[in-house]
């Protein structure tokens, strides 16, 4: 197909879709966006995409000889997209209801499939970035090796990578099913803190961690890639987070929800001095440890009242005087009483 009648078929999509000829070969220089079937199939000269390739709801687009796709490619609800000589893309997404079939593609920076959507990859063998299964989802890609990011396998979904030995973090949700290769499964441990190299094990998750920094009593583990995330442990209760306060925060959490309101209340009186000043912040998460708030609840509070949580100071009296009369109170009321023995 000559330059000039590939330009007039993209122009039933609009007129926002640019071509352009190199040695006989036919280029769109931007994204390819389609809302409708084409008149006419895609030419087999058609084999390159510089910007992104998405595909409507309900929309279907067959083009048999585009080899690569700088951008995503995105096929919507419903809409069915079929690229055989695809062989590499930066971010693949299916939305619920979509059909993608990529016989050729070997890598992806990205691989997002969601409900009820069918992607068919089988000779996908490296993902740069992350591979992402959605609620309910299932994705089956056999020769998958590597994943630089992370694995995300989200509740009720399946994903199935027999070949997969290495990725920088692997997250599997309640109800989800991962099937790697046995070396990734055995290897990586799964107790808490077992690691293999620099991968490290912890409530569920494989996250690729830099060496462990003591501190303050705390064993630290700093990303070892983008996208993971913060552990810490105590030694005996271990948290991820997405820094290494809320990683703290989450561990300091865990290990009050097994100890009684009186030991509880206890390490407040002992933390906490009278007439003296402490970050917001530190009141925040005790507010929680006593009574249980939600993260929700407590940052309207400190909406309401104007507190920056990130810089104010504040004394204990001044905390009692704010949250006596509000939501728990009652606990609040009772470490005033404890303050005072």
């Amino acid at each position: 197909m000559k330059l000039k009648e590939f330009q007039a078929l993209l122009d039933e999509q609009g007129k926002s879709i640019k071509a352009e000829g190199r040695d006989g070969k036919l280029i769109v220089t931007n994204n390819l966006i389609v809302i409708k079937a084409f008149s006419k199939d895609m030419p087999e000269n058609f084999i390159e995409v510089s910007g992104s390739v998405e595909v409507h709801e309900g929309a279907t687009l067959t083009v048999p000889a585009l080899q690569s796709v700088s951008g995503w490619v995105e096929v919507h609800e419903g809409a069915t997209l079929t690229v055989p000589a695809l062989q590499s893309s930066g971010w693949v997404e299916v939305h619920e209801g979509a059909t993608l079939t990529v016989p050729a593609l070997q890598s992806a920076g990205r691989v997002d499939v969601h409900k009820g959507a069918t992607l068919t990859v089988p000779a996908l063998q490296s993902v740069s970035g992350w591979v992402e299964v959605h609620e309910g989802a299932t994705l089956t890609v056999p020769a998958l090796q590597s994943v630089s990011g992370w694995v995300e396998v989200h509740e009720g979904a399946t994903l199935t990578v027999p070949a997969l030995q290495s990725a920088g973090r692997v997250d599997v949700h309640k109800g989800a099913t991962l099937t790697a290769h046995k070396s990734m499964r055995e290897a990586w441990g799964k107790n808490n803190g077992d690691m293999h190299g620099n991968v490290l094990y912890c409530d569920g998750m494989y996250s690729l961690v830099k060496p462990p920094v003591s501190k303050a009593g705390l064993t630290m583990y700093a990303p070892g890639c983008v996208g993971a995330p913060y552990v810490v442990t105590n030694g005996e209760f271990w948290a991820h987070g997405n820094t290494f306060k809320t990683a703290v925060a989450d561990m300091e959490a865990k290990r009050c929800a097994h100890i009684d309101l009186d030991k509880k209340l206890d390490e407040f009186c002992e933390k906490f001095k009278p007439r003296v000043e402490y970050p917001v912040a530190d009141f925040y998460s005790w507010h929680g440890l006593l009574t249980g708030s939600c993260e929700a609840g407590r940052n309207m509070f400190a909406s309401r009242h104007g507190i920056n949580l990130d810089v104010d100071m504040m004394t204990v009296e001044s905390f009692f005087e704010l949250t006596a009369n509000e939501w728990g109170g009652k606990t609040i009321r009772m470490a005033m009483e404890r303050m005072k023995k």
